[in-house]
């Protein structure tokens, strides 16, 4: 049934991706995000434990429909032996010319994580530098989302750490050049930073959540336009009528070819978690609403990653049943309904029961799309070993 639900969305069944080289031999890789500039041609990028045991980023193309192999993320210079390293995000302006997004941990000496941004050009992946600039007495930064709605035109957005605790950061990249943005929460700590999207430069959305209280156990959506350069004020979205708990947040985001765009996330719901999306248009962000295309026996449901082409949105994440691992989903929205929940059918080597999910989608102007996560392949006495995987629609 799962199979058959993943088919209607036009998907096809997932493959595994061969992770870089100097893997550790018990593999446990997965991707983080996807991006696609045509049909055949993506870029992914995530995270792996070397044969260290040491966490590195990784990133990996499709060109002409065939994934290569993963490979390492240069990590800036000051990079710790074990950076604790993920690739977080990629936004591409054509094939083989991409940015990723990411964070990583510096040597002993500097505290908290960095925010690093690695370019690819011509099919070539550079060293990624530490991201800045960031404001005076930055602790830790950390960049979740990346958009690049022009060539050398990009916007990251993340957070970062002050004495004063979490900040919104939004850095924008113009002539090569980054200059940064603070975007502050309606009170508490926060914003965490974790989707944005542009429909040209100068006119984006962001969105994650923010922490009431000074608790970060209890989080609520956020939502911020810029327009012609200028961000403004931040909104405070609000959740489904049915929130019943402590966390709700917004984990991703994009823009339709209409200039409308959306939020997507999760929220608490009872004992169970729940889909959600969030639009704005015309500089007004709605109240958040429950995705209710989602698998008739899940009792859980998060959406992690949405992606828009035409009048086509496609958002992946992970459900789960009662006392069942996370299970990889798929839901798209056609003309403002969501529908065609279903699983996906995962590759041969998948331990059973496998857990699976989803963390990012991406399609290109055409439709072409390929989202991205990791499955179960096997089950040790320490952990679960994880292989990354891509599946792909035409």
């Amino acid at each position: 049934a799962a199979a058959a639900r993943a088919a209607g969305t036009g998907f096809g069944s997932a493959i595994e991706i061969r992770p870089p080289a100097n893997t550790a031999t018990a593999i446990d890789a997965s991707l983080n995000a996807v991006a696609c500039s045509g049909h055949g041609y993506c870029s992914a990028g995530g995270s792996y434990a070397d044969n260290a045991g040491d966490t590195q980023a990784m990133v990996v193309s499709q060109s002409r429909g065939r994934w290569a192999r993963a490979l390492e993320v240069k990590l800036p210079a000051n990079a710790a032996g074990d950076p604790g390293a993920q690739l977080t995000a990629i936004a591409c302006t054509s094939a083989g010319n991409c940015v990723g997004v990411g964070y990583y941990q510096p040597k002993p000496g500097n505290n908290g994580d960095s925010g690093f941004i690695v370019t690819q050009r011509r099919g070539d992946w550079g060293r990624a530098v530490p991201a800045a600039p960031l404001p005076r007495g930055a602790i830790s930064s950390t960049l979740s989302a990346v958009a690049c709605p022009a060539p050398d035109s990009c916007v990251a957005a993340g957070f970062v750490i002050v004495k004063s605790g979490f900040e919104g950061l939004v850095l924008a990249q113009s002539r090569s050049r980054w200059k940064a943005s603070i975007l502050h929460g309606p009170r508490g700590e926060g914003p965490e930073l974790a989707g944005i999207a542009c429909t040209k430069p100068g006119d984006c959305v962001t969105a994650g959540y923010y922490f009431p209280t000074d608790l970060q156990t209890f989080s609520r959506p956020v939502g911020y336009v810029e327009s012609r350069g200028r961000w403004g004020h931040v909104v405070a979205v609000k959740s489904p009528k049915n929130l019943n708990g402590d966390l709700s947040g917004f984990l991703g985001g994009a823009c339709a070819p209409d200039g409308s765009c959306l939020a997507v996330g999760y929220y608490d719901a009872g004992p169970h978690d729940y889909s959600m999306a969030a639009s704005e248009s015309g500089g007004r962000w709605r109240s958040a609403t429950e995705i209710g295309a989602m698998p008739a026996h899940a009792s859980d449901a998060s959406i992690y990653g949405v992606s828009c082409a035409s009048r086509l949105c496609v958002a992946v994440g992970g459900y789960s049943t009662t006392g069942s691992n996370l299970l990889a989903y798929l839901v798209s929205d056609v003309s403002g309904r969501w529908r065609d929940a279903g699983g996906v059918s995962l590759p041969r080597n998948a331990f059973s029961p496998a857990g699976s999910f989803l963390s990012a989608v991406g399609c290109d102007s055409d439709g072409y799309c390929a989202a991205a996560g990791a499955y179960d392949y096997s089950v040790t006495t320490d952990a679960t070993l994880t292989y990354p995987m891509v599946v792909t629609r035409s």
